[in-house]
């Protein structure tokens, strides 16, 4: 994961990994907030209201569906954790411009990842098996 942490901050301008005991408190709150199972691997699994969008291969509808939900909810300041499939604890990266993940995670090999707002009230989730899903 720090490979692509390390890829991550050199592909967007300011964009900055958390201290692990800031993303391990940020991402507390976001569980607690949003009734998840902080523990859990896949936390999407546990949210009973989440939308899901399949985008299977297809990376013009990956980017259509990455593209609205960054400007409905993240436009400026967001935060991107690096999951990959991997048990917590998980790297957070700041951004300034949440629409730079775009041209960013397009750049990258995929991984799995979730995007959240400053405000900890939205979050988006994108998953190993080509799906988005939406939490808000």
């Amino acid at each position: 994961m720090s490979t692509i942490v390390e890829q991550l901050c050199r592909l967007i301008s300011g964009a900055s990994v958390l201290p692990d005991a800031d993303a391990e408190r940020l991402l507390g709150e976001l569980a607690e907030i949003h009734g998840i199972d902080a523990r859990a691997i896949w936390w999407w699994r546990s949210i009973p209201d989440a939308r899901v969008t399949v985008y299977g291969s297809s990376v013009d509808l990956w980017q259509a569906h990455l593209r609205r939900l960054l400007i409905e909810s993240a436009p400026g300041r967001a935060f991107i954790a690096i999951t990959d499939d991997e048990a917590p604890p998980w790297p957070v990266v700041a951004v300034e411009d949440g629409m730079s993940l775009i041209d960013a995670l397009g750049e990258l090999q995929f991984f799995e990842y979730f995007v959240f707002t400053s405000d900890l009230s939205r979050i988006f989730f994108d998953t190993h098996e080509n799906a988005i899903i939406e939490v808000q």
